[in-house]
């Protein structure tokens, strides 16, 4: 559609602009919608009866305080990378190395925007990409099984065995799943997780739940 075109080469246009400030945009939104989701989870810690979405919900939480804390870790990295940036384009100098730091800067967005996306993930959502309604894109049940299993894989927990371990492979899991590896991953491909997360994230449904 010519206008879904149109709005696309302004959000490309914006951020080749200022890549930098969309990324640490993206991870302040992050910050604040993580701290909400764990006040809301605090709360429900705080009944003595819960319903099974709430129960569900609470099963995240730890997955939730590892990722706010990462999300507030990387927003103190890129706030020195943005005045290192500065330094760098007012002296022109040091060219491959700014440019190295966008690329960066770039893969560390999309993995913020899947990882936002994982968050979100729960029975609402789902229940609205079952139906495609709400202005969710329409997913497979499989697919969103294996969104759940995916999230499993790259958010471990320090209650899990060694989570030194776990650490590590999740790391192998995601770098494999932004360059969209063709190697089979729990049933699918990381490209086809890649894929799932890209209609996903291109729908902009998260973007209206979240304002």
């Amino acid at each position: 559609m010519p206008s879904a075109c149109v709005k696309n080469e302004m959000k490309t246009s914006t951020e080749a602009l200022d890549p930098m400030g969309q990324v640490i945009n993206a991870v302040d939104k992050k910050i604040r919608n993580l701290d909400k989701k764990k006040q809301k989870l605090d709360g429900y810690m705080k009944k003595k009866e819960l319903n099974a979405d709430q129960k569900e919900a609470l099963t995240k939480y730890e997955g939730l305080l590892a990722n706010l804390e990462m999300a507030k870790e990387l927003q103190k990295q890129f706030q020195q990378v943005q005045s290192e940036t500065d330094r760098t384009i007012k002296k022109q100098s040091k060219r491959e190395s700014h440019e190295r730091q966008l690329k960066e800067v770039q893969r560390a967005k999309e993995l913020l925007e899947i990882q936002s996306i994982l968050d979100s993930f729960g029975p609402e959502a789902k229940e609205d990409f079952k139906n495609a309604t709400n202005g969710a894109v329409s997913l497979k049940e499989a697919e969103m099984n294996y969104l759940d299993e995916l999230y499993k894989l790259i958010s471990p927990t320090r209650g899990d065995g060694n989570y030194e371990e776990a650490a590590l492979a999740a790391g192998e899991h995601i770098v494999n799943l932004l360059n969209s590896q063709d190697k089979e991953v729990i049933g699918t491909t990381y490209k086809c997780l890649r894929d799932i997360l890209n209609k996903i994230n291109t729908s902009g449904y998260f973007d209206k739940t979240s304002e």
